[in-house]
């Protein structure tokens, strides 16, 4: 990646390549020779990959065929060269290959982003454009309150976990446990244990948090459970129970379908940056790279290793 007279195309597709080898040797580790049947395709820009929609038709399946297979053979070439001028011991002469390798591919480079370009058209003006799937067809005011509740639940749980986190720092000896509520369900208590009680200053105050807290969590959780017994009540009221759907099933698929739409959400300036027709490769790149900075993604291992530059 590092290596000098690379184009900024050629630094992505090698990023790519490390990708793909260690897909392969994740494969081989987990003993999945099969893979996906239907695995995301990587695009434009460099290391961008997105799931195709099923049913696309012929024209755009022979374009993306085509676009798959000279991107590979680019990456197959630029990988080669790089391999075997990583042994050549005189950097000049290194320097030299990479950028004759670099005047070589560029016309291609531009070939397949001009390709992408076209494939970017074609893909946005499918009936089915790419989003998470849509919940299950109910009356608007139940669909509503659903979401609702399931907004407050995660909210909650999202709050929940933060608290810990930030007590658990100050006191290490906090733990929590789970119980059951009446309904069969699971509820959250924080407690301390007593054998760590150490300084009573310090636990007073801890105490008094948590209690306060446990208190706080409780009502809520309980009025969550009012707000589900009364969904139910109201599901079984209004939706044919000849429809095959059932109250348990509902709000399973709702819960899915709005931390779907929330992960879509947090895919905006990726996908802008990979799907939007007009974009310049430039334009394209800078929004990509904000986008993935924003997901918080954990770095690979390789990309752990610290570089450092030497003159």
């Amino acid at each position: 990646f590092y290596q000098n007279g690379l184009l900024p195309e050629q630094r992505g597709l090698l990023r790519e390549i490390a990708m793909e080898l260690q897909s392969v040797r994740r494969r081989i580790t987990d003993d999945d020779a099969s893979g996906r049947s239907n695995p995301p395709l990587f695009f434009s820009p460099a290391t961008s990959r997105i799931l195709l929609p099923a049913g696309i038709p012929v024209e755009l399946s022979e374009k993306i065929a085509n676009y798959e297979k000279e991107k590979s053979l680019i990456k197959q070439e630029l990988r080669d060269t790089v391999y075997a001028q990583d042994k050549t011991f005189f950097t000049r002469t290194r320097n030299r290959e990479i950028d004759r390798l670099a005047e070589r591919q560029w016309p291609r480079i531009a070939a397949t982003e001009e390709l992408a370009e076209d494939i970017r058209r074609d893909l946005a003006v499918l009936p089915e454009q790419p989003g998470p799937p849509p919940p299950p067809p109910l009356p608007a005011a139940l669909s509503a309150r659903i979401t609702t509740f399931l907004s407050s639940r995660n909210e909650l749980r999202a709050e929940i976990v933060r608290k810990v986190e930030v007590l658990k720092k100050q006191f290490p000896f906090l733990r929590v446990q789970a119980t059951r509520n009446a309904t069969g369900g699971v509820d959250l208590k924080l407690q301390v244990s007593q054998r760590d009680e150490s300084n009573e200053e310090q636990m007073k105050a801890l105490r008094a948090t948590l209690t306060a807290f446990n208190q706080d969590i409780a009502l809520r959780q309980g009025q969550l459970r009012n707000d589900e017994q009364s969904i139910r009540r109201d599901f079984e009221a209004t939706v044919d129970l000849g429809s095959g759907l059932s109250a348990a099933g509902v709000l399973d698929t709702y819960a899915e379908v709005l931390q779907r739409r929330e992960d879509w959400s947090l895919y905006g300036d990726y996908q802008t940056a990979m799907l939007t027709p007009g974009l310049s490769a430039e334009q394209r790149r800078l929004l990509y790279d904000s986008g993935v900075e924003q997901l918080e993604l954990p770095l690979p291992n390789w990309d752990l290793i610290v570089i450092q530059v030497v003159n």
